[in-house]
């Protein structure tokens, strides 16, 4: 089962590792994988938490446009009338 992680969630674990606790302790104490770590750290490491929610925000809107687009120019079986 796929967890999610809320933007709190998300910043206080990187702030946490920030703060010298080493990456395999963080990602054991957590349950994530070191590569969900990794990438977090990459997209959102030096973040305050207000644009990592801003920056979270504007990723979802992204996706639901993109859903939407790709529903609204499918050819629907109606579309020849």
């Amino acid at each position: 089962m796929k967890k999610r992680f809320s933007e709190d969630q998300i910043h206080k674990i990187l702030k946490e590792s920030e703060s010298g606790a080493s990456t395999p302790e963080v990602c054991r104490k957590y349950g994530i994988s070191a590569n969900t770590f990794y990438r977090w750290r990459s997209k959102y490491g030096g973040m305050e938490l207000n644009d990592l929610k801003r920056m979270k925000s504007l990723e979802e809107a992204q996706r639901f446009i993109e859903e939407w687009r790709t529903f609204y120019n499918s050819e629907r079986p109606h579309s020849s009338l």
